[in-house]
């Protein structure tokens, strides 16, 4: 397979990833349009893909992280040509941006861990219907289950980021210094 069927290959999967994450979120928010807390409506249902082998249950929200992940780390593949293009000034800035974005992320993902097993240990009850408003200037309360996740997918994806970015000047200095 040439290096260009590559790419489109990785471009097409990018977009039917990032459609049907864009399904999911659609078909979520047309569901429970009205919500107590930002995100419940990811939380308290269940989406079935039946196969032959098993029937795969998920929460919309695990299905949307993985749809998100899909999407960036296949969409960074399938424009790698557009991304050497960059001088190097600007590569080394996403980096410096990606590392900073996956330092902010894993902050907040450990965070909000740490305090949905205290508000559990505290309160017990269901798992998926614990929510915080920690910040008063917040209109709703965030369910923890949808923003630990969410946070988890930025971090990963910002860890992604950071090592296409690091492979490509790598083997951008490579081709220089041989």
């Amino acid at each position: 397979m040439s290096e260009g069927s590559e790419l489109n290959v990785y471009r097409i999967l990018s977009a039917v990833f990032g459609v049907l994450g864009l399904a999911i979120m659609v078909k979520v928010i047309l569901a429970r349009p009205f919500e107590y807390a930002v995100g419940e409506s990811f939380i308290m249902d269940e989406l079935t893909l039946p196969t032959p082998f098993y029937t795969f249950h998920f929460k919309p929200i695990t299905l949307f992280t993985i749809l998100g992940f899909l999407y960036w780390t296949l969409g960074l593949e399938g424009f790698r040509n557009y991304f050497v293009k960059f001088p190097r000034v600007v590569k080394r800035l996403i980096i410096i941006f990606l590392a900073t974005a996956a330092f902010v992320m894993m902050y907040e993902f450990i965070q909000n861990f740490f305090m949905w097993t205290s508000f559990y240990i505290m309160y017990g009850g269901d798992l998926d219907k614990l929510y915080h408003q920690i910040n008063p200037a917040m209109p709703k309360p965030v369910n923890f289950n949808f923003i630990s996740k969410m946070f988890a997918m930025f971090f990963a994806g910002s860890l992604y980021g950071l090592h296409f970015f690091m492979r490509m000047e790598k083997a951008t200095n490579n081709v220089i210094k041989g």
